[in-house]
């Protein structure tokens, strides 16, 4: 089995995420089957069933829940994201549901991850633990909000939760929940892939390595409906080696 580092959740996570098409989520459920891939079947998630969905959630963006079936002896996370967030397809909208929809995706892989790594009784007694303390953070409106109020202090529109935030109250990852949030909604692979496409279009013309990374940021944003201080910021973090893979 391959090492499981953060980068190994990406390129494990990343294909599934594509299939739930989170951006175009309806009343009917978006279903993966996790039997149906062999990556997660060989990480031991494949009693897993993924659903996403719009739902009326009122004064939460988003939510998720998560179910043993004893009698099928199945797992199923569901992903829930508030109706409000589809509204329309301005990118504001499509960047919320975006940001909401991969947060409950992290979430549910931290319990998907876990499943495998503790003896299913204690699984699901820590899941229920876990999931209690979720509740009730969020039941209890002044703490959130002060707790809202004093994370409200970045400007770039896109916070990034803690390590800690995701994790169960006993749990086994060894990669970074973070960092996993952070590259799904910006891998470096993707980022790799729209510069390539930009500049193989303007191949003709020619392209530098400015201009190219300026029209990749503009892209990305609108495209894939992502905050561009974050876009920024992202790149900016791998600026050497996007370097290095494009123009040495």
């Amino acid at each position: 089995m391959p090492k499981q580092t953060t980068e190994w959740a990406v390129a494990l996570l990343r294909p599934i995420l594509q299939q739930l098409n989170v951006q175009h989520l309806e009343k009917a459920s978006h279903i993966v089957r996790a039997s149906e891939h062999h990556g997660l079947v060989g990480a031991g998630m494949g009693k897993w069933v993924i659903t996403a969905q719009q739902a009326d959630l009122q004064k939460r963006d988003s939510s998720c829940t998560i179910v043993h079936d004893k009698e099928h002896g199945l797992f199923l996370f569901s992903l829930n994201v508030d109706a409000h967030l589809f509204a329309s397809n301005e990118l504001e909208l499509r960047t919320k549901r975006k940001r909401a929809a991969v947060h409950e995706f992290v979430h549910g892989f931290a319990y998907m991850y876990n499943s495998t790594v503790f003896p299913i009784k204690d699984f699901c007694e820590l899941a229920e633990q876990s999931m209690n303390s979720a509740i009730k953070m969020s039941s209890d409106d002044n703490e959130f909000n002060a707790i809202l109020s004093a994370l409200d202090t970045d400007t770039r529109g896109v916070v990034i939760p803690s390590d800690g935030h995701f994790r169960m109250t006993e749990d086994g990852f060894p990669g970074n929940y973070s960092e996993l949030y952070a590259s799904l909604l910006l891998s470096y692979q993707l980022i790799c892939e729209f510069m390539e496409d930009i500049k193989q279009q303007k191949q003709a013309k020619g392209v530098n390595f400015s201009e190219l990374l300026r029209l990749t940021i503009d892209n990305l944003v609108e495209q894939k409906a992502l905050d561009r201080e974050f876009v920024k910021e992202r790149i900016q973090l791998v600026l050497n080696r996007l370097y290095l893979d494009f123009y040495n």
